[in-house]
């Protein structure tokens, strides 16, 4: 009996020595991500997630899972981020921690985000959102009211982005959150960028910069940065256009984000356009775009397809423009596609139209007037076809690119055979700046790792039934 006794005061000793080594390195992984030492790491937190699995502690097991989807997300590597993040949110479920359920869901909106997958990206978004508010998680809210103001700047729906946005900034400064702000204040300024209102967005940029150095985040420093040299080339002072972007392509490549260092690189890319400095500018979008595809961002991709396509315009490199622009848009229609929401649909449409405008022109240059004439109709009707198909045409046009080249004369006369009224206006044409969002990459406030942080089970327990206390 005593020996047993001993046995089992000998494993408790290991499982509590094996308990506190796992916690220091899970420590030691946060310290490393706030100084954007992202290998590192994912080093501490894939031995801690060890540790927790041979103890069977679950929590923990959930946070660190967590944690290495937030490290691959900053690395640019979505469909690892998605992995782990999934895995964390079965335990989560499982062990009913709802801080956690909320974190793992807030992840997965920004890996899909990333990915182009914008209605999933909000789905998420808003399921973490109702939880946090369910939970009174302050915190919690701000980041996934962030995070789906970075989903409608994307979709182009730039007022309910900065709706989101100023929600997120007013809560984080009521609770004293400062690691919240920059995100914020950076989106902000990139709506109001969009919008043309570049004086503003210099502003939130730089509020942004000033916090992000003072908490010492150099991923969102990097991305105010870029930022500012992106606004200052639509300001057309490519001086300091040029001085933000290579600032902010330094500490990308320091701290390895290697979708940071894809976006300074396209915005180099696109100044040195502006001063027709253009082997320079083919060179950076032909790195920039090695980059992007090797990570996965198919946004960031048809992107710089875009830009590099007007460069090789520019310089009467015909057949490679159209190649470059022709794949852009494909890109760009098969992210369109994905998309449920019509709204959607319509206004991310409205930030490609240049794509369609200058692919007209490569075509033109080249005497290839009906495949001209094809593209402008496929850029002036697209979405109107879509809806038609969804509608009218439902039963009478198959879900395919043929709907692209549906003639104004044909969806009349399947109108007419439906008994239907349709009234054809001229639309607007609205040209986009094409560079217009290339600094761009997903710099939202991620999953704060303190919400993520293991604690000693009885001290979480004795949490828990606090907080129940208290919301009863």
């Amino acid at each position: 009996m005593l020996n047993r006794l001993r046995n089992i005061i000998r494993r408790l000793r290991k499982v509590d020595g094996d308990f506190s080594a796992g916690y220091r390195l899970f420590k030691q992984g946060h310290q490393q991500h706030k100084l954007s030492q992202f290998r590192e790491a994912l080093q501490s937190w894939e031995q801690a997630l060890a540790i927790y699995r041979e103890i069977g502690y679950r929590k923990g097991e959930a946070s660190c899972l967590g944690n290495l989807g937030t490290v691959y997300y900053s690395l640019g590597q979505c469909d690892k981020a998605i992995e782990f993040h999934e895995q964390s949110l079965v335990i989560s479920r499982e062990i009913r921690d709802r801080d956690a359920v909320s974190a793992s869901l807030n992840g997965l909106g920004l890996a899909y985000n990333f990915l182009g997958q914008y209605d999933k990206a909000i789905e998420f978004h808003e399921q973490s959102l109702v939880i946090s508010r369910e939970i009174r998680d302050r915190q919690g809210e701000a980041i996934s009211l962030n995070n789906l103001g970075l989903v409608y700047d994307y979709v182009a729906q730039y007022h309910r982005a900065i709706e989101f946005y100023e929600q997120s900034l007013v809560i984080s400064r009521k609770i004293g959150n400062r690691k919240g702000e920059p995100g914020s204040l950076n989106g902000l300024g990139d709506t109001y960028r969009a919008l043309g209102q570049y004086h503003r967005a210099i502003k939130f940029y730089e509020q942004s910069l000033v916090i992000s150095r003072k908490i010492g985040n150099r991923q969102k420093e990097a991305a105010s940065l870029g930022s500012l040299g992106t606004v200052y080339n639509s300001l057309e002072q490519y001086d300091k256009a040029i001085e933000f972007h290579e600032q902010s392509l330094v500490i990308s490549r320091e701290i390895r984000d290697r979708g940071g260092e894809a976006a300074s690189l396209g915005s180099l890319g696109t100044v040195y356009n502006s001063l027709e400095q253009y082997d320079k500018a083919i060179e950076f979008h032909e790195q920039s775009l090695m980059i992007s595809q090797e990570i996965g961002n198919t946004e960031s991709e048809s992107i710089v397809l875009n830009n590099l396509g007007l460069t090789l315009l520019v310089t009467n490199q015909l057949a490679e423009a159209e190649t470059a622009l022709r794949t852009s848009i494909i890109i760009r229609e098969t992210l369109r596609y994905e998309l449920v929401n019509n709204d959607h649909k319509t206004s991310i449409f409205e930030t490609q139209v240049s794509a369609y405008h200058l692919l007209q022109k490569v075509l033109v240059a080249q005497t290839k007037f009906d495949e001209a004439l094809e593209i402008s109709e496929m850029s002036r009707t697209r979405t109107f076809v879509e809806l038609l198909q969804q509608t009218l045409l439902k039963n009478d046009v198959p879900a395919t690119n043929q709907t692209n080249k549906l003639s104004i004369p044909k969806i009349q006369q399947i109108a007419r055979d439906r008994n239907s009224t349709i009234h054809l206006g001229n639309p607007t044409k609205r040209q986009h700046h094409p560079s217009r969002r290339q600094s761009r990459t997903p710099q939202p406030t991620k999953p704060n790792p303190q919400t993520n942080h293991p604690q000693n089970p009885r001290l979480h327990r004795h949490r828990r039934n606090r907080r129940r206390r208290q919301q009863n």
